[in-house]
């Protein structure tokens, strides 16, 4: 392959007793690359097996039809085995150049064409297996940890099992994977000091990672999803329920669901818009990835400032309700319907009062910006002239 024999693959290993086959022995060595013979050995034998090619070196080549483009050929004399292809010769040695420039011999492995047919199955098979894999465990996954687990009464959409168990099963893999690599650099140690340091160093190292994917399972997998979703619901979920009798209550696990989903758009968005400061802050923190995220960053620049405002977002409009409820009297507390539509007005009223604020804002910067290339436009202020000499 790539216009190289290797001869240790034109081969097969024989081995003459199970240990040796146990330790996997290698031969004391290989024949030269690009010749055949058979290396024997008291532990494991090689022995050549398989057939000589003369294929086209190039995919330029012209092409006759009902005539065998892969031909097999003599081992020793490179010379086709069939009488009739030797005698009409290869049908890529037709091209300019001739048969050494548009040909090259090539080893085929014994079984090569039943040998293509079962790794093009065994490819569809396995890849079908994979993403079947990752499309069904993480719902399975899921499903299991709400019924037996967190003991969900309700039944519970397959988005959020395929959410759950998807997080758990990368968390396991991100778990697997920094555990092979501390046994790789604990094994690859020579000596005991090294081995104590190596020790050591891998015990700081995962005490470092378990506290930043805590931190970041806590903040981004918990608190930042329920501060957006209770802010979804105050906001924009409860301002159109029609509340009667019964007790207005918020279903925990669907206020998760629309959190994570808003905290996913965001972060996707905040990626798109270019040259903005929170981008510029997510870079610094997970310059490194979660293994080595800033969590002090995190916490003073991101996490901080996102639980202020969602914190005043939240108890700010619920104030100026409260007071009215005591200003109006003790009638209005007993009932409970003129109390929630009281409640239900609060957030959207200061949704528009400060979404109001902003655009307004807004609307003062774009008519100042205005009216500066209007003055500059017309009265030229602020325009440098090139013609003061003439």
């Amino acid at each position: 392959m790539f216009g190289v024999r290797k001869a240790d693959e034109e081969g097969t290993l024989v081995y003459h007793d199970w240990m040796a086959w146990l330790k996997r022995t290698k031969p004391t060595h290989y024949p030269a690359d690009g010749t055949i013979d058979d290396v024997i050995g008291h532990e494991v034998s090689f022995l050549w097996e398989g057939q000589l090619l003369r294929v086209p070196r190039h995919d330029s080549v012209p092409i006759i039809e009902r005539r065998r483009m892969l031909v097999p050929v003599d081992n020793d004399t490179l010379e086709p085995i069939d009488e009739n292809e030797r005698h009409l010769g290869h049908p890529a040695a037709s091209a300019p150049g001739g048969i050494e420039v548009n040909t090259v011999i090539v080893y085929s492995p014994p079984h090569f064409k039943e040998r293509v047919l079962a790794f093009v199955g065994f490819m569809w098979l396995s890849t079908s297996m994979f993403f079947c894999a990752i499309t069904v465990s993480p719902v399975l996954l899921g499903r299991y940890l709400f019924e037996h687990q967190l003991h969900v009464e309700n039944e519970v959409h397959d988005i959020y099992s395929f959410v759950l168990g998807g997080c758990i099963m990368l968390f396991i893999g991100a778990l697997l994977l920094q555990c092979y690599q501390s046994i790789k650099d604990i094994a690859s140690q020579s000596t005991w000091s090294d081995f104590t340091v190596s020790i050591w160093h891998q015990a700081k190292k995962w005490t470092l990672w378990v506290t930043r994917w805590a931190f970041f399972v806590a903040a981004f997998g918990i608190i930042v999803p329920f501060s957006f979703g209770l802010l979804i619901e105050l906001y924009l979920v409860l301002p159109f329920i029609n509340i009667g009798k019964d007790a207005f209550a918020i279903e925990v696990l669907p206020m998760w669901a629309a959190g994570f989903v808003c905290q996913v758009i965001m972060h996707g968005c905040i990626q798109v818009v270019p040259n903005n400061r929170i981008k510029a802050i997510l870079d610094d923190v997970f310059q490194e990835g979660i293994n080595e995220m800033k969590i002090e960053t995190c916490c003073m620049k991101l996490l901080g400032p996102l639980l202020f405002v969602a914190m005043n977002a939240t108890c700010l409009p619920f104030l100026p309700a409260y007071i009215n409820v005591k200003i109006l009297g003790n009638n209005l507390e007993r009932n409970d319907q003129v109390t929630m539509k009281l409640l239900q007005m609060a957030y959207p009223i200061a949704l528009v009062g400060v979404g109001s604020y902003y655009l307004g804002k807004v609307g003062s910067r774009f008519r100042t910006r205005l009216v500066q290339n209007i003055r500059e436009d017309n009265y030229l202020i602020g325009r440098t002239l090139h013609n003061l000499d003439q």
